[in-house]
């Protein structure tokens, strides 16, 4: 199973969910191509899994999501651009 993606994302929005498996989780809305993710910035974001989607609230229809990992990291993007979703 494929570990090492690497993306550009922008962060839409941000929640805390609990669980009783997992306890309180960060659940991040991101749009296409813990840290101190604002609302609103574009950060690369590199090493991470997808797991299968199974949080309560979902705002897609995805079976899977992106995992934040120990060896995942997120890097500030040179990118500038204010619009809410990626043109290029």
């Amino acid at each position: 199973f494929k570990t090492a993606w690497k993306v550009h994302v922008k962060v839409l929005h941000t929640l805390k969910q609990y669980n009783s498996v997992s306890g309180e989780t960060l659940e991040i809305i991101l749009s296409d191509e813990c840290i101190l993710l604002q609302v609103g910035t574009w950060r690369n974001i590199q090493n991470f899994p997808l797991i299968p989607s199974n949080i309560m609230y979902r705002s897609t229809d995805n079976s899977y999501k992106m995992a934040l990992v120990n060896n995942t990291t997120i890097t500030r993007s040179n990118h500038v651009n204010e619009d809410m979703f990626l043109n290029l």
